[in-house]
C-alpha cells in the first residue's frame, strides 16, 4: 500500500550481563528440568534454546579466560596454562 512505512519492532534492550557461575546454575537447573520427564515438547523446546545459548556463553568465557591467562603467562617464565577435561 502506497504511503506505508514499515516499521521494524523496537529492539529489545541486550540482556543484562550475568556472572559465570549464575549462567552455570541457570544451565544446571534447566538440565534437570529437561530430565525430569515432567515439561511438555513446547517447554522442552524452550528450555533447550535456552541452555544451548548459556552454554555458548559459558563456553566463550572459558575460551576469554584462557586468552586472559595465557596473556600473564607470555612473559615466558612459564609454560602456556594446559586445561585438561576432567569426570
Amino acid at each position: 500500500m502506497e504511503g506505508e512505512t514499515h516499521r521494524k519492532a523496537p529492539r529489545r534492550p541486550p540482556a543484562p550481563e550475568t556472572k559465570f557461575e549464575d549462567d552455570m546454575a541457570r544451565l544446571e537447573e534447566i538440565v534437570s528440568e529437561m530430565e525430569s520427564g515432567a515439561l511438555p515438547l513446547d517447554d522442552l523446546i524452550k528450555r533447550f534454546e535456552e541452555g544451548r545459548a548459556l552454554a555458548a556463553r559459558c563456553s566463550a568465557r572459558l575460551e576469554e579466560a584462557r586468552a586472559r591467562i595465557d596473556k600473564v603467562l607470555a612473559d615466558g617464565s612459564q609454560a602456556p596454562l594446559e586445561l585438561e577435561d576432567k569426570p
